[in-house]
Parts: structure tokens; C-alpha cells; sequence
């Protein structure tokens, strides 16, 4: 099975988590964050009144504080609700177990406590249950490690203490953090085996623990990226600007709409440095070169470590006539900048083209890597959702 396969096998269908309790829904969501709109439409039709004293409904205030931009207005009530919860009397002779081995409620209160940066006196009886809670669990595997996987967000204990491998990784992921590289492999493993029993529960922990290895092999190192990676990483931005803020009408009520328009180079420029500082620490830009005659030249963006300059144009106008400006730019830049004096090797040029002009492309990229010193010739039209020309 390949991985689109696998991915969509990992995949619950809509029909499957509109039948989910609200904490596992929940719970499902904060794995596989695109579940999200089932999830908001769940809250809009919700009976809160209803719900009241609900722990699986306090679960689900948790989960939904933890996912950006969703626990808006949901913190007062959910501390109010675990309030509630936490006076009650639990593993009480007289009533059967529920909130006490349901590994999934602990967990989604215990995220709320911490998204809320609750007081450790206040998250204390949560604690004292989970100790309970997993000695009566502990012949389950499964709810003995969600417990464990409680207890180390409340506390932030070694997930290493966790026995079941796709917990290990796929909660800690679904929280910001970062899994080694040995918890990834080995819940990969087991994540990649399918199993018609498999429930929702631990369908969406497997889709998170693949999620969660994909986004590794998907990211360059943050030490070390070499040339060819640089390359990889420019290439790929036009993937990512279906995100940028081009609004048409206001989405958050209240808030204007925002349009970040490109009107220069050097918006360009502030783009690529927002990308690749964080990858390249040594990352310079506008810096002056030593002298050539009377002429004094200054890059765009330099990485010293790679010996490579990254120069940025932006195209105005379409046609050959400005195709051939760009080429006479790069010439007269590859001329000042690549010498030994400079200590650079290599120009990889970055271009904005306002106008789209996908057509000239071939011919453009051509004639520029054939200019000595440019390594790689990276186009990026205008989005056709800011297309203005």
C-alpha cells in the first residue's frame, strides 16, 4: 500500500464522526485537525444545558482550548465545568466507574488544565485520580497508557514512561511537541499496519503518528541544510501562498480584511527572510561587497555557510523586452558579486513575476542558469487570486 493509500485508510469519513461522543470527536479533531469543521458544527448545534455535569462535555471544552483559534470564549466555562467535576466522589462503591477509566475524558480535562495554565493545587485531584484510576487499568495497555499520557501533561513527565508506542507519539505531536526519531520509528511501525478493528480512537491516533512522520520527512534540517535543499525550499514557496492573507471580505467579525499585497522587491525579499532565517542562522541580507574599481555592490540575501547568494527580481511587466532586462541584471550581478574577494561561489535567483507570464518561462530559465555563477533560476507568478495585471 502506498502512502496516499495508507493516508486515506487512516482517514475517518464524515458519517463515522458525526457518531462520535463530543470528547472522542474532539479527541479525533485534535489528531487530525482536518475533522475540524465536523467538530464546529457539532459546538453550534450542542445543548449546552444539557450537556451540564457531562464529563465527556467538559473533555470536549479541553480538547477544543487546545486547537488555534477555537477556544475563544470556551475557558471560563470549562473551568467552571472541571470545577464541578472535581468535586465529585470517585470510584465510589456505589456507582459504576465512568470519568475514572475513560482515558480519553482524563485526558481532554487535563489538556484544558494545562491550556489554561491552571494552578498545580488546583489540577491536584486529577493527579491523586490518576494514580487510582491506573492501578484499576492495569491490564489495559491501552488505558493504562492514556492515563500515563495524562499524567505527563499534567506534569510534564518523560513520554518515554508511556508503554503504547502510538501514544507515545501521536499526542505529544498533536500538542507542539517534537517525538525522537526512535518513538517516530517505532509507532510507525505499528501505525502502518491496518486493522478492521481498529476503533475511531485509535484510527485518528495512527493518522496523527502518520501525520507526524510525514511532517519529519517533509522538513529540512534546521543545522546543515546543504544547496540542493536551499533549492527544494524556494521551489516549494508557491505551494504554501494559497495561505497568504489575501482576503475579499472580512472573515472574523468585527476585523476588517487584510490584503498583504507584494508591491516591491523588497517585500519579495521580506518573504524569502521570514522563510529561511530559521533554517539558515547565518542568513545576511543587503550586505555590501568589497570594491571592484569604483564600484561598490550590495546582495540581496546571502547564506556565507553555503557560499551562496540568493538575488531577487520582480517583474512589472510581461514580454521579451522585460525577460531580457531581468537576463542583463543577473549578468551584471553575477559579474560583482561571484569573484574571490566576495567569498561566494553561487547566485540562485528569485523571481516575482507580476504578471504571470507563464509561457516565457522555459525560454527565460534557460538563458539565465547559462550566465556563469547561477546555479538555479526559481519564477514565482503572482497568485491568480492577487493577479492584478
Amino acid at each position: 500500500m502506498n502512502l496516499i493509500d495508507l493516508k486515506q485508510a487512516l482517514t475517518l469519513q464524515v458519517e463515522v464522526l458525526n457518531q462520535l461522543p463530543p470528547h472522542i470527536l474532539a479527541f479525533s479533531t485534535l489528531m487530525v485537525p482536518e475533522y475540524s469543521h465536523v467538530m464546529d458544527l457539532m459546538l453550534s448545534e450542542i445543548n449546552e444545558e444539557d450537556q451540564a455535569r457531562n464529563y465527556g462535555f467538559v473533555a470536549c471544552l479541553g480538547f477544543t482550548l487546545a486547537m488555534p483559534g477555537r477556544g475563544t470564549g470556551l475557558g471560563e466555562k470549562f473551568q467552571a465545568e472541571a470545577a464541578q467535576l472535581a468535586g465529585r466522589t470517585f470510584f465510589s462503591p456505589n456507582r459504576a466507574a465512568r470519568f475514572e477509566i475513560d482515558g480519553i475524558a482524563l485526558l481532554g480535562v487535563a489538556v484544558g488544565l494545562v491550556t489554561l495554565k491552571t494552578p498545580k493545587d488546583e489540577t491536584k485531584w486529577l493527579l491523586d485520580l490518576l494514580e487510582t484510576s491506573e492501578q484499576t487499568l492495569k491490564d489495559d495497555d491501552w488505558g493504562k497508557s492514556l492515563v500515563r499520557a495524562t499524567r505527563a501533561v499534567l506534569t510534564g513527565e518523560d513520554w518515554s514512561l508511556v508503554p503504547d508506542a502510538l501514544i507515545k507519539v501521536a499526542i505529544p505531536f498533536a500538542l507542539k511537541m517534537n517525538p525522537d526519531s526512535l518513538q517516530r520509528q517505532e509507532a510507525w511501525e505499528v501505525a502502518a499496519i491496518l486493522d478492521e478493528t481498529d476503533d475511531p480512537v485509535r484510527v485518528s491516533v495512527k493518522r496523527a503518528v502518520f501525520d507526524c512522520c510525514a511532517s519529519s520527512l517533509a522538513t529540512l534540517p534546521i543545522n546543515g541544510a546543504n544547496v540542493s535543499e536551499l533549492i527544494t525550499l524556494l521551489e516549494n514557496i508557491s505551494k504554501s501562498m494559497s495561505h497568504w492573507t489575501f482576503e475579499t471580505k472580512t472573515r472574523v467579525k468585527s476585523v476588517p480584511f487584510s490584503q498583504w499585497n507584494i508591491d516591491h522587491e523588497y517585500h519579495v525579499q521580506n518573504l524569502l527572510w521570514t522563510i529561511l532565517k530559521p533554517i539558515f542562522p547565518d542568513l545576511v541580507d543587503e550586505e555590501s561587497l568589497p570594491k571592484i574599481g569604483h564600484t561598490t555592490s550590495r546582495f540581496d540575501l546571502g547564506i556565507p555557510s553555503l557560499q551562496t547568494i540568493i538575488e531577487v527580481k520582480f517583474m512589472r511587466k510581461s514580454g521579451q523586452a522585460a525577460c531580457k532586462s531581468i537576463t542583463e541584471e543577473l549578468a551584471a550581478d553575477s559579474a560583482l558579486y561571484l569573484n574571490p574577494e566576495t567569498k561566494y561561489e553561487r547566485i540562485v535567483a528569485f523571481i516575482w513575476d507580476e504578471c504571470s507570464q507563464i509561457e516565457e518561462y522555459e525560454v527565460l530559465k534557460r538563458g539565465l542558469e547559462s550566465l556563469n555563477g547561477v546555479e538555479k533560476v526559481v519564477i514565482l507568478p503572482r497568485p491568480n487570486r492577487m493577479k492584478r495585471c
